[in-house]
C-alpha cells in the first residue's frame, strides 16, 4: 500500500505564514483598525500541495457594514490618483450620516475666499451643483461631497514578505531535508518487513 508522501509539511506551511502574519501586524502598527484584522486561515490541501491564506480586514466591517479588506488593499496598493494597481484618478465621497461633511481647515490650506465667491455665484445663479456648502456655525467648511485624492501605498505586505523571506527559506530548506530523510527511512523500514 502506497503512503503519502509530502516534502513540505502542512505545519511548515503554518509556520511560514504565522511568521508572515506576525511581520504584516507588526508594519500595521500604525493603524489601529488593521493591525487586529490579520488572520490565518485555515490550510487547504489539493493535489498539488498545500496552500494557505492570510487576509487582512476581512472579517472586520467599516461603519457603512463593508469589510476592511479595501481599506487593506488601498494601503498595501495606494489609491486614488497614487494607485498602483487598477484605475488612477479622485473618488467621489458623499456624507454618511449626515447632510454635509464638515472640515476643520486651517489658514492657508485652501483658498476659502474662492470656494466661496464660488458659492455665492452659484446660489445667484440657482446653481444647486456646488459642493462647497458654506461654514458651519463652528467654523467648519461643509461639503456636499469630495473628490478623494486617495491614500499613498504603504506595502505593508511586500515589506512582511521581505522581511521574512531569507529566513523562512533556510527554515523550509532545513525542513524539506528532514522531511525527506524521515520519508526515506520510513520506506526503508517498511521494505525490511
Amino acid at each position: 500500500m502506497a503512503t503519502k508522501t509530502q516534502l513540505v509539511k502542512t505545519s511548515d506551511i503554518v509556520r511560514y505564514a504565522d511568521r508572515l502574519a506576525t511581520a504584516i501586524r507588526k508594519n500595521l502598527s500604525w493603524s489601529r483598525k488593521l493591525k487586529g484584522t490579520v488572520i490565518v486561515e485555515k490550510p487547504k490541501e489539493t493535489k498539488g500541495g498545500v496552500s494557505i491564506s492570510i487576509s487582512v480586514g476581512k472579517y472586520a466591517l467599516d461603519p457603512r457594514g463593508k469589510p476592511l479588506s479595501g481599506m487593506a488593499r488601498a494601503f498595501e496598493y495606494g489609491s486614488g490618483i497614487h494607485a498602483t494597481r487598477g484605475k488612477k484618478g479622485k473618488y467621489r465621497i458623499d456624507p454618511f450620516r449626515a447632510r454635509a461633511l464638515a472640515f476643520n481647515w486651517a489658514a492657508g490650506e485652501t483658498n476659502i475666499r474662492a470656494l466661496e465667491s464660488s458659492l455665492f455665484k452659484a446660489r445667484k445663479s440657482g446653481d444647486t451643483s456646488n459642493k462647497f456648502l458654506g461654514r458651519a456655525p463652528d467654523g467648519r467648511l461643509m461639503f456636499r461631497y469630495v473628490d478623494h485624492p486617495g491614500v499613498r501605498p504603504r506595502h505593508y505586505m511586500a515589506r512582511a514578505r521581505a522581511q521574512v523571506r531569507e529566513s523562512s527559506k533556510k527554515e523550509l530548506a532545513l525542513s524539506i531535508r528532514n522531511n525527506i530523510k524521515n520519508e526515506i527511512g520510513l520506506v526503508i523500514k517498511g521494505m525490511k518487513k
